[in-house]
């Protein structure tokens, strides 16, 4: 097994994975120093409302953005047959129309918000704020992955969550805001690596102003089949937490997030994998059906790594929690296995998704997602209302199962894929 890892993935691949692995840990880190911290000072109900607060963010996200970041990535290879700093301006330009559409959206709606969730009208427009300065971000850090940056990557995430670190502790600490620090510290921060973003990729030649109506168009036919994808896969992802608030309250809604984050290390790990993965193996297709052998199995055993590596991370979960919750509180995030498993999954998805999107299958990952977020809704729907936390953890769990063999079905069945085209040429 060994020696097949070696050969597999190569020496980039694994470097490439470990350097995103470590600047994501220490950018997970982060978060779990503030949570201790946080809930010292505002209690589990106002880190309950901080991380309704990052969801509502990250669901905005795929509005005020469009999930641009995506094809800018994609078209990255395909360079030589645009104008690519052409193209990255007019990605941003899409940013700035969806996100003003977004705002007008947010404020005649706030009020509707406001009532199922709890949180003042204020907390949501600056959570769509957050959103559109994230995604100016994600351009930079995509094209980073690209050139296989992986150091300048981790430096801008690393930086970006550190200065939110400190700008929540300092108010916190120093001030008279209660959970709305962190808010602060999310705009603030965001504010500065846009600024920033926009200044680099100017300076380096990645970004022209020149609008083009063709650019536009070739990105919204690839980014907008993906919009359902983004709204539908945050929402059989965090979903869960908003029906826990909605019928168990915000205090149960901070033990399921501590659960959520204390499994999603799995996801960090995963996540950093499938950063690297990505330019790897649209390097490999691109190489045509002599790389086939070579991706199917660094596939498999990939497969069975996370598998592993999920088990043995939630025997150590309870040990963890210990220094993050009281005593009292560990009995109630004991279905955390569910979640682990989930994240098990969803790195599992993670590798096999990257067949369809070189193919531009955006539209059929996007009814797939569509699916499993209807499915997800009604299973939190009935599952939450009897079991709360835990029921939001099988729901995500049965989700991210439904999602993972969904989509690994069509892409054995894709013509362009590996295992097809295997087939058939040794027939």
């Amino acid at each position: 097994m060994i020696q097949d890892i070696k050969k597999l993935l190569s020496n980039t691949l694994l470097k490439e994975s470990f350097i995103y692995t470590f600047f994501n840990l220490i950018n997970k880190v982060i978060p779990f120093l503030l949570l201790p911290i946080l809930i010292s000072y505002v209690g589990v109900k106002g880190f309950g409302y901080y991380s309704v607060f990052m969801t509502l963010s990250i669901i905005f996200g795929h509005f005020a953005g469009l999930n641009i970041q995506s094809v800018i990535h994609r078209r990255f290879f395909s360079k030589s047959e645009i104008d690519f700093p052409v193209y990255v301006f007019n990605g941003f330009l899409l940013i700035i129309f969806s996100s003003i559409f977004t705002f007008i959206v947010t404020l005649i709606f706030s009020s509707t918000i406001h009532k199922i969730i709890d949180v003042e009208v204020q907390i949501i427009v600056w959570a769509v704020l957050v959103a559109m300065l994230n995604n100016f971000i994600k351009v930079l850090l995509n094209i980073f992955r690209v050139e296989n940056r992986p150091l300048a990557y981790g430096l801008v995430v690393s930086l970006q969550g550190a200065l939110v670190f400190t700008i929540s502790i300092l108010l916190l600490m120093h001030g008279k805001f209660g959970w709305e620090a962190t808010v602060i510290g999310q705009v603030i921060s965001g504010l500065i690596f846009a600024s920033a973003t926009l200044i680099y990729l100017f300076k380096s030649g990645y970004c022209t102003i020149k609008f083009h109506l063709e650019d536009l168009v070739d990105a919204l036919k690839y980014v907008v089949p993906l919009l359902p994808h983004g709204v539908s896969g945050v929402t059989f992802n965090l979903s869960g937490r908003l029906f826990v608030s909605s019928m168990d309250g915000v205090e149960a809604t901070g033990l399921y997030t501590v659960a959520f984050q204390l499994a999603s290390v799995v996801s960090l790990v995963c996540t950093a994998f499938s950063l690297a993965w990505t330019n790897w193996l649209f390097g490999q297709l691109k190489g045509g059906a002599a790389n086939n052998h070579k991706i199917i199995k660094a596939t498999y055993i990939y497969f069975v790594l996370v598998l592993v590596f999920g088990f043995v991370y939630s025997l150590g979960i309870p040990s963890i929690a210990t220094l993050i919750l009281d005593p009292d509180d560990l009995g109630g995030i004991y279905y955390f296995k569910w979640l682990v498993a989930g994240f098990v999954l969803q790195g599992a998805y993670q590798v096999i998704v990257g067949y369809l999107f070189y193919d531009d299958k955006t539209g059929s990952i996007s009814k797939i997602t569509v699916l499993v977020a209807l499915i997800s809704l009604a299973l939190n729907y009935f599952l939450v209302s009897s079991l709360s936390g835990a029921g939001a953890a099988i729901s995500f769990f049965i989700s991210w199962l439904i999602m993972f063999l969904a989509t690994f079905i069509l892409v054995l069945k894709n013509d362009s894929s590996p295992w097809k085209t295997n087939r058939v040429n040794s027939l």
